[in-house]
């Protein structure tokens, strides 16, 4: 019943995030600009330790990656791996530059704080739902 739940959840968070993600796209295009979750900004008002986080998470997921794969070249990646991969790493970078700001003087919004904490259990969640032990039971039979 659990790995039911987990799966459903799992597949329901993935959706969310890919319509999010088209109609943030959707929204560009028409020049409205969107950051999570469904805030609407000026252009030049996209906060500047998102971007940073973004950034660097995208960066450390192609290190990743590029590791990987001159390690270990014959392992197959599947896309939610790719997509796990980027959440944890966007969260432990949200993590760390919201620690910066603090300890630089700045002060933290709640907000700021659960937004890394959110895609921590998104990307926990993803985890546990694609292990390989639980994987199996999802396939068909």
């Amino acid at each position: 019943m659990f790995l039911m739940i987990l799966r459903i959840l799992s597949y329901f968070l993935i959706a969310m995030l890919t319509v999010w993600s088209v109609l943030v796209v959707f929204a560009f295009l028409i020049d409205i600009s969107v950051i999570f979750p469904f805030q609407i900004v000026e252009k030049e008002e996209l906060p500047m330790d998102r971007l940073h986080i973004l950034r660097l998470a995208i960066i450390s997921t192609f290190a990743f990656y590029g590791v990987m794969h001159l390690v270990n070249r014959r392992e197959m990646i599947y896309p939610v791996h790719f997509l796990r991969t980027f959440l944890y790493f966007m969260s432990f970078i949200g993590a760390v530059i919201y620690i910066n700001m603090h300890f630089g003087g700045e002060q933290i919004s709640i907000f700021k704080i659960l937004h890394v904490i959110w895609w921590f259990l998104v990307a926990s969640i993803i985890h546990l739902a694609s292990l390989p032990k639980y994987r199996r039971l999802f396939g068909k039979k």
